[in-house]
């Protein structure tokens, strides 16, 4: 028969065994919030690193990883026409676009156990979340994923944020066209471990060759710190009038053969040709 100081004892443990459940429930609700923006709601960078550890490095040479980095073009001007509470809502609204496009790839239950013991291979799974970085810049981290369908999410995104419309109260119409986006985009599919650091590196890299044309999507090459302006060229589609950058491709040099590639505009199956004939 347990003594009365017995029974005591073993209540306080259940009573222990409550609080640290509830504790850590309370702690997960906490780093949720403080992971969280509050402006656009979506989880910020250093949930990005958080995510990419346990599941983009833990992930097999069967694994395709993306990264887009994606930032609104001229946004100080909708700052200036309008204002900044505005600019706030217009950050939303993109927040929302981005989310709606990684959404259908998005493992509803999270980060699955099977990533965290790198074995994808035997798991395949996909995974799928927006980020804001900062200020007016995002990130989607797509996993699983292969290149092509990759791609079409990015032109969604390019799509579907140029067709955004707002009415303010007292400064007029945002209307469609009034924003756009540049993505820098990095795949990455091979035996090689790649880090947070280096996938942001190489996007502001891309990024860079982005915003010089804005409104389009310019995919990491190896090589792509080292060209000079000498190397890009830049043309406008016959068929859908959207501006397309392309990067001299890494080993090739002026006077090498065209680069067809298709226009990068959704809906578009232009084929464009740049010529490498001078500099």
């Amino acid at each position: 028969m347990k003594t009365k100081y017995e029974e005591i004892g073993k209540e306080e443990e259940v009573l222990i065994e409550l609080l640290s459940s509830k504790t850590a429930q309370t702690f997960s609700v906490v780093k949720d919030i403080s992971d969280r923006c509050p402006v656009t709601d979506l989880m910020q960078r250093g949930r990005f690193v958080h995510d990419y550890n346990a599941l983009g490095r833990a992930s097999s040479d069967k694994v395709a990883i993306a990264f887009a980095f994606v930032e609104v073009d001229n946004f100080k001007r909708v700052n200036d026409n309008f204002d900044h509470a505005f600019g706030d809502k217009i950050l939303r609204d993109i927040a929302a676009v981005l989310s709606e496009t990684v959404s259908p790839f998005e493992m509803p239950e999270g980060i699955p156990s099977g990533a965290r013991k790198g074995i994808w291979a035997t798991e395949p799974q996909t995974y799928a979340r927006a980020y804001r970085r900062s200020g007016d810049e995002f990130y989607c981290l797509i996993i699983g994923i292969g290149k092509e369908i990759t791609l079409n999410i990015c032109k969604s995104i390019l799509s579907d944020v140029s067709r955004l419309t707002r009415e303010h109260p007292q400064k007029g119409t945002l209307n469609v066209g009034d924003v756009t986006v540049s993505i820098g985009l990095v795949f990455h599919q091979g035996n090689t471990v790649i880090d947070a650091d280096t996938l942001e590196n190489r996007s502001d890299i891309a990024m860079s060759h982005a915003k010089k044309q804005k409104n389009t999507i310019v995919e990491y090459t190896e090589g792509m710190e080292a060209l000079g302006d000498g190397k890009r060229q830049n043309q406008i589609c016959p068929e859908c009038k959207t501006s397309v950058l392309l990067i001299l491709p890494p080993g090739a040099e002026p006077g090498s053969n065209p680069t067809v590639i298709q226009c990068p505009a959704k809906d578009c199956h232009f084929q464009l040709s740049f010529s490498w004939g001078g500099k």
